[in-house]
């Protein structure tokens, strides 16, 4: 082959990795071979200043080797990238992502510690659309959304604030708040003439302030949009409605007494005294001349639920549980239910049972205990009389109870004893009877 220069050999722009190149062994004196390959591999290590892999004019940028299984980036000299061998990065300035770089990034990771978006930041995926989300918002526009899916309870706290290991707030799912101190809007300092603000306190107190020369309404109340009440920072105040004070003497014109005449029932005489605090009412007399004995003579409510009320008639309804010489749960009765209840009936063994015949199925349940009162009818021409019977409500995990009903024709010696089995009542008739024989009685159990 004739001689030839090398700059006027063909151009091999796409080389392969096994394609090799001449170099000089320069400890043998020998011109030897080496592939592309195993040229790039055995790159030296560089440093920041002076990477092993740079560029025409800017051998100050580039990739170099720093330690052992470590790769690093370098720009005018100095690190900017270091990837580890566990695959962690580490920049040593802030990061841009996305939008127009560098000017205006998306996302901005800074060197301080601080990140900033262009846009919303999102953990979990938060809807106001939707019922079954759940997740955390912040908005571009200053807003934070917090969702938790439909049925959060107050248990499902929002947004908790700690000092230390001790919660001092928490937001909850169902709209409540609780705070471990008082809470000021504005400025507040009765020690002071100069301050507007209120402070709801955590000993159930409220303190609200106005400059002093600043007589305008610190509590207004409203039943929908008609104001009723008026109180303002010189201690006047205005209602819509009767006050009735609980001692002193009453000398405003603003404030109507009423009182309880001793003339018989039947006109609005006897008057009303009432007091409402807003959240707790309590009324002692009415104005309603209809009704005759039943009409109500107290009547008690909080957050406007009606809790007690005692008539006049002296019947008595009451929302929750009443004890009786005393206050433990040996002293009280929680629920009092009087109903009729239709069982399901099978046989012993789970099959279907055409022997017995339920009548008159009637339970009246007082706290835990429940007691049936009814009628079944054996036909003793079936062979299979064994009896299981669904109960109205669940028994206790004991089994306690039981009882026997007795032949309504004649007190004879035999009867239809029942126990609890499980979740159902189970019995069986007595024997020596033929066609069909009545009996009639009460069961008893406790429930959970």
């Amino acid at each position: 082959m004739a001689d030839i220069k090398i700059t006027d050999l063909p151009a091999y722009t796409d080389p392969v990795s096994t394609d090799v190149l001449p170099i000089v062994d320069v400890g043998g004196n020998l011109t030897k071979k080496v592939s592309i390959a195993d040229l790039l591999e055995n790159a030296g290590t560089g440093s920041a200043a002076a990477p092993s892999l740079s560029f025409d004019g800017d051998n100050n940028t580039g990739i170099y080797q720093p330690g052992v299984n470590e790769i690093a980036i370098t720009t005018n000299g100095t690190q900017r990238l270091l990837v580890n061998g566990s695959g962690s990065a580490q920049f040593s300035n802030s990061v841009s992502i996305g939008g127009t770089l560098p000017a205006s990034p998306n996302i901005s990771l800074n060197a301080n510690g601080t990140a900033e978006f262009a846009g919303s930041v999102e953990a979990g995926e938060a809807s106001t659309t939707a019922t079954d989300k759940a997740g955390v918002t912040l908005s571009n526009a200053g807003n934070v959304l917090v969702q938790r899916p439909a049925g959060a309870t107050s248990s499902s706290r929002y947004v908790s604030g700690y000092n230390g290991n001790v919660r001092t707030f928490s937001l909850n799912g169902d709209g409540s708040a609780t705070f471990a101190g008082g809470i000021t809007q504005g400025t507040l300092n009765t020690n002071q003439s100069t301050g507007d603000g209120s402070l709801l306190k955590n000993n159930g107190g409220i303190v609200i302030q106005r400059s002093g020369g600043n007589n305008g309404t610190i509590i207004q109340g409203y039943n929908g949009t008609t104001r009723n009440v008026l109180i303002y920072s010189t201690g006047a105040a205005e209602f819509a409605n009767n006050v009735t004070l609980t001692g002193g003497t009453q000398s405003s014109s603003t404030v109507q007494a009423r009182r309880f005449a001793t003339s018989a029932l039947g006109t609005n005489s006897e008057g009303k005294l009432q007091q409402n605090t807003g959240f707790a009412s309590f009324t002692l007399g009415s104005d309603n001349t209809a009704g005759g004995s039943s009409r109500v003579a107290i009547n008690l409510k909080y957050n406007g639920s009606e809790v007690t009320k005692l008539n006049y008639d002296g019947s008595a309804t009451f929302a929750g549980s009443v004890s009786i010489g005393g206050t433990a749960a040996a002293n009280t009765i929680d629920e009092y239910e009087e109903g009729t209840w239709t069982a399901t009936i099978t046989a012993d063994d789970g099959s279907s049972q055409t022997a017995v015949t339920l009548y008159s199925s009637q339970y009246v349940k007082v706290g835990k205990l429940v007691t049936l009162i009814f009628q079944a009818d054996i036909d003793y021409s079936v062979s299979n009389q064994k009896v299981r019977l669904s109960l109205p409500f669940a028994p206790a995990s004991f089994n306690q109870g039981g009882g026997c009903l007795v032949s309504s024709t004649t007190l004879e010696a035999n009867t239809f004893n029942f126990v609890i089995s499980g979740t159902t009542l189970r019995g069986e008739p007595p024997s020596g009877y033929t066609g069909t024989k009545s009996f009639r009685g009460s069961v008893s159990y406790y429930t959970n």
